[in-house]
């Protein structure tokens, strides 16, 4: 490094950033970190790559400056570390190095996740324009996010609507703090004729777009159906209206609706994830109603509707509930309705309900395990939601539950589901 130490003359200083300077020679670590405490941000220090990622897993820094050449570890499997961990992917990487002299060196680095790449001799002028704009661009994402995340969980139900014959219970869990925010919402209201109205959907993309197209989708599904629109057609007509703002963009969605004597259950589902139904003969995933995701033209999705006894469990919910990176959907799919099952005492079942093809019955009709505590909707919704802790994906969760007419809409708890 051959620039001159000094103040520098250019640079615009970010208050109360917080730089980690990771390089192996003392002297170089210290004129960058000069550079910087003289323009006002905070330093911390590191000579390695083991400490600086302990560092970063501590939380801290806003931004880290690495040497590509390391003693223990390259400069690159350290980025790839940071950006690789859920916490941290979006913590801005510079990377320094005094040997890449060509274009195909530095795209080496870039390619790994590196925001930045600046090679010797390095001007202090430079250096800190580049560190002032990388913290600014965090910044002005992490904005972004509090404002998407604050505008999210304001369109979603504070608590479960008071639904005669049904309980309910909703859950929403953000995938991490530092993490995009998705297009996952849920809804539940009691329509003009007395049928309760239960949905969940999944925009495509993280974004604060995604969360405007949530807030969109979710208001206009409220206009058509107290428009007088059937739940059909009030989906048909939410396809047209995301094809046409929105000509980039897809959603899932899926749609139940209850009579007033909550004797049965119609879903209408736009390529989302199918209800698992939990009965005394065990749980199902409901396939009835399918059709194709919003945003694609297609037919409308029809309507499927099957009896639904006392009792009777259904669950929505998103595909962070369920998917992994590095497991296949099927799988774990089996292993989710698995796990609900054990925790009601009753089998899962591997044939799949489709009410269209097989006449409206009521679901699960059979025998659960004797002498099974029913383990309540909160109990469920919070296990299900802690089991999805450190998931790549927001999740949101509705669990119902038929009750007879007159009664509670409380678990035994005494607690509001």
């Amino acid at each position: 490094m051959t620039a001159p130490l000094g103040r520098p003359s250019a640079g615009t200083p970010v208050s109360q950033a917080t730089v980690l300077v990771v390089d192996d020679s003392d002297s170089k670590r210290y004129i960058m970190a000069s550079w910087l405490r003289r323009a006002g941000y905070v330093v911390i220090e590191a000579a390695s790559g083991r400490e600086a990622l302990s560092i970063v897993d501590g939380g801290g820094p806003d931004l880290a400056v690495l040497d590509v050449h390391l003693p223990d570890m390259s400069g690159l499997e350290v980025c790839a570390r940071i950006k690789q961990a859920r916490a941290t992917a979006g913590m801005p990487v510079l990377h320094v190095s005094a040997t890449a002299v060509d274009a195909a060196d530095r795209s080496v680095g870039l390619d790994t996740g590196a925001d930045a790449y600046l090679v010797d001799p390095i001007e202090p002028r430079e250096f800190l324009s580049t560190v002032g704009a990388l913290v600014r661009q965090s910044r002005r994402f992490a904005e972004e996010h509090r404002i998407a995340l604050t505008l999210q969980r304001s369109l979603l139900p504070a608590e479960p609507p008071n639904l005669p014959g049904l309980r309910i219970a909703a859950r929403y869990h953000a995938s991490a703090e530092q993490a995009e925010v998705g297009g996952d919402f849920y809804d539940a209201f009691e329509m003009p004729d007395g049928d309760g109205l239960v949905v969940i959907g999944d925009v495509q993309g993280h974004s604060l777009a995604a969360a405007v197209i949530m807030a969109e989708l979710r208001y206009s599904l409220r206009a058509y159906v107290f428009d007088g629109h059937s739940p059909a057609a009030a989906v048909e007509r939410l396809n047209r209206l995301i094809q046409v703002t929105h000509p980039e963009s897809t959603a899932t969605l899926c749609l139940l609706t209850f009579p007033p004597d909550r004797s049965t259950v119609t879903v209408v589902n736009a390529g989302h994830l199918p209800p698992l139904v939990v009965g005394p003969a065990g749980a199902e995933f409901w396939e009835g109603g399918a059709g194709v995701l919003l945003g694609v033209p297609a037919p409308a999705p029809t309507a499927d509707t099957v009896d639904l006894a006392v009792g009777t469990r259904l669950l929505l919910y998103t595909d962070g509930l369920v998917e992994r990176r590095d497991r296949p959907l099927d799988e774990t799919m089996t292993e989710f309705a698995a796990r609900v099952a054990a925790r009601h005492g009753v089998a899962r079942l591997d044939t799949v309900h489709t009410g269209a093809a097989e006449g409206a019955r009521a679901p699960g009709l059979g025998r659960r395990t004797p002498d099974r505590p029913r383990v309540t909707l909160d109990q469920l919704a919070d296990s299900l939601i802690d089991s999805a802790r450190g998931a790549d994906d927001d999740v949101a969760l509705v669990v119902l539950e038929r009750v007879p007419e007159d009664g509670p809409l409380h678990d035994a708890a005494g607690q509001r589901s």
